[in-house]
């Protein structure tokens, strides 16, 4: 059998941490239970609903005025955006979207201009061909063209002569000019627009290519700074916040507090027991002096 005199000196202390312990728990789940106000003979009973069930509409009113007022302000998304790490993180995803954009294999130039726009395709792509060769029949007809064909006949040996000016004439001719035009239409119809374009990454330069980065980085920045506080506000972010959160299924809205506050919880509980564990030996100890 346990010693009496032990039991009287064991029990305050025991008493007292249980105590302190189960008051400590009660205080934690009166914070969430009950979910609802409980009723006797018409009246609410005291501390229900808990406090977070009975607060849960202020709570939400409280971050919505924290989100609409204070975390889009323009300085703080100065602050944001000067943060190397969201520096780095942006022009990461932008070089990953300019990598793949430019990655991508493409085919002919045909395919990638949607069928209702195919018409006006065709019809670019026949005044471009006509404006090519209008000024390739300029050129061949300029003074500039005709000194450079005699230099290019006189480097060959053949010296400015008859010989030099028929073959000037026979470039300059319609005939050779439909030729050259009939050669031109066959090469782009047939080879060039054909003709698969690949990844672009192959057509630009690797300084074009981080120009590209940069330029958008900037514009990145410069549309956060200018467009983001017009955005909340038109999107009335407190109310819409408020109400978000106030719309929370309460178990929802409980399960977010309680695993964001769980090893405070059961440190706040065991910080109760200790509690009443020293008031018991101190109870003890006032009884045995």
């Amino acid at each position: 059998m346990l010693d009496p005199q032990l039991t009287a000196s064991l029990a305050p202390p025991l008493v007292g941490a249980l105590a302190g312990y189960g008051a400590a728990r009660l205080a934690i789940f009166l914070l969430f239970k009950p979910r609802k106000p409980w009723r006797l003979l018409g009246l609410t009973l005291p501390l229900t609903p808990g406090a977070f069930a009975a607060g849960r509409h202020h709570l939400a009113a409280g971050i919505g005025e924290v989100v609409g007022n204070h975390l889009l302000h323009r300085a703080e998304i100065e602050r944001a955006i000067a943060d190397p790490r969201f520096a780095n993180h942006l022009r990461h995803a932008i070089d990953t979207r300019i990598a793949d954009l430019l990655g991508h294999d493409l085919g002919p130039a045909a395919s990638l201009v949607p069928s209702r726009f195919r018409g006006f395709y065709e019809m670019g792509g026949k005044v471009l061909r006509l404006r090519f060769q209008q000024l390739l029949h300029t050129h061949l007809d300029s003074p500039a063209f005709a000194e450079t064909l005699r230099q290019e006949l006189n480097r060959h040996g053949m010296t400015a002569g008859p010989e030099t000016e028929n073959v000037l004439a026979l470039v300059r001719s319609p005939r050779f000019k439909r030729l050259l035009d009939a050669l031109l239409a066959n090469l782009l119809a047939e080879k060039v627009l054909p003709q698969p374009i690949g990844p672009l990454a192959k057509l630009l330069p690797d300084e074009v290519r981080e120009g590209i980065g940069d330029l958008l980085l900037r514009e990145m920045e410069s549309l956060l700074l200018r467009e983001v506080p017009e955005l909340a506000t038109a999107l009335n972010l407190k109310e819409s916040t408020a109400r978000r959160v106030a719309d929370l299924d309460p178990r929802q809205y409980e399960a977010m507090l309680r695993k964001a506050m769980a090893r405070r919880a059961n440190f706040i509980a065991l910080l109760g027991a200790l509690f009443g564990l020293a008031l018991g030996l101190a109870n003890l100890l006032l009884l045995n002096s």
